[in-house]
């Protein structure tokens, strides 16, 4: 806590990241792994679907993260942890800029290197540039500049009069690397020097790479992302259907004893002896997981015209009306969003526990295929979304 010793007005620089909420009224909290084009890899809290766009980037038909998510805030979800999976071999985007330390000729020392904030193809969009700043440079003082930082060309941000003097109050290192959403950067020791002059050609990094395909080791990995998270979470590893990924999941939610897993379905098994036997059936016996069919129809929001429909996974908009549904004030329940179409969700025995009462008591452990064959009707829903949601949604009717 800083100290002041005479009169007059102050500033202090708050984190521009957004920071955990605790004003989060729902009794539980939803936390989705999935690949996306950019994002930090550890556990992640976003309270909208903005927070979402701005670390992660915008819907695209190649993540369905995305889709998750959006339906999950759209149909009342409060707070989300997202963990962005990414390959194993994945590679983050590098650069270096450099400056003339005589002002002459061509540029011939490193003034900072510069990588993305997270790995992937999706950093050698970044470019940076570099324009003087007021204050000039001495034989005895390092000058200021300002840099510029854009994606795929359009600018994300800009530090004005920073400096990679590390006695100055916007030191670059320090500023960059608590407040940027897109790159972190690494000062040299530097010297002052009358003569020098800054390189102001724009900056490219590049050698970012999204490696191989994510693999199931990439999803069970990232469990580890939980263990420095508390309290009741809705777990849905989107669009994972391998029973390497559910059982993971399925037994990270009972390590923890406050857990349940939304597991999505097979796009491929759509039949009733399908599903129970090369899917569900393989799965380990718990109750704490369940799988829900089918997969939902939706009007894509990143198209327009009467081609704009997508088939998505539907654990986001099963953990959003998980979520509305208990919040504790009936009064702030939103209303049902507009953007899915007519849809019929079955659920796969046994239901959702009770979650107000965290930790669950130790259960029988009947299973969700072997002993139930047959889906049970969670909700029909018309073509167009009424104003009250329906009873059969909430976790007191799922049990």
């Amino acid at each position: 806590m800083p100290t002041y010793s005479n009169p007059g007005v102050y500033v202090t620089e708050s984190p521009l990241r957004s920071l955990p909420r605790r004003g989060n009224r729902a009794q539980s909290t939803a936390a989705f792994f999935g690949t996306a084009a950019r994002g930090p890899e550890e556990a992640t809290l976003v309270s909208s679907w903005s927070d979402y766009k701005t670390l992660y980037g915008d819907l695209a038909n190649d993540h369905d993260l995305g889709f998750a998510v959006y339906h999950y805030f759209a149909n009342g979800g409060r707070e989300a942890y997202i963990v962005r999976v990414a390959a194993a071999d994945a590679v983050t985007a590098t650069g270096t800029v450099t400056y003339l330390p005589d002002g002459v000729g061509q540029p011939s020392a490193t003034l900072f290197t510069v990588a993305a904030t997270s790995p992937g193809s999706w950093g050698n969009g970044l470019t940076l540039e570099v324009t003087a700043g007021t204050v000039s440079a001495t034989a005895v003082q390092i000058p200021t500049f300002n840099l510029i930082v854009k994606l795929n060309g359009s600018e994300v941000e800009r530090w004005n009069e920073v400096s990679v003097d590390p006695n100055n109050n916007r030191y670059l290192e320090t500023v960059v690397n608590t407040y940027s959403r897109y790159i972190s950067v690494v000062v040299p020791t530097l010297t002052a020097d009358a003569d020098w002059a800054f390189d102001l050609a724009a900056v490219a990094l590049t050698t970012g790479s999204n490696g191989s395909a994510v693999a199931d080791s990439d999803f069970t990995a990232a469990l580890s992302a939980l263990d420095v998270i508390e309290g009741v979470l809705l777990l849905n590893a989107v669009g994972q259907t391998s029973t390497t990924v559910v059982n993971a999941f399925t037994a990270k939610a009972e390590a923890r004893g406050n857990g349940f897993v939304i597991v999505d379905p097979s796009p491929t098994a759509v039949t009733v002896s399908d599903i129970g036997a090369s899917v569900v059936g393989a799965y380990s016996q718990s109750n704490y997981c369940a799988v829900y069919y089918p997969m939902l129809k939706m009007v894509d929001p990143s198209k327009t015209g009467p081609g704009a429909i997508r088939t998505t996974y539907p654990g986001g908009a099963v953990a959003g009306a998980y979520v509305r549904t208990r919040s504790p004030a009936p009064s702030l329940r939103p209303r049902l969003v507009t953007t899915l179409m007519s849809v019929t969700l079955l659920v796969w025995k046994p239901f959702l526990p009770r979650l107000t009462r965290p930790p669950f008591t130790t259960p029988t452990r009947s299973t969700c295929s072997r002993q139930f064959l047959e889906p049970v009707l969670l909700s029909t829903v018309p073509a167009r979304w009424t104003s009250q949601a329906p009873a059969s949604t909430s976790h007191s009717a799922a049990r």
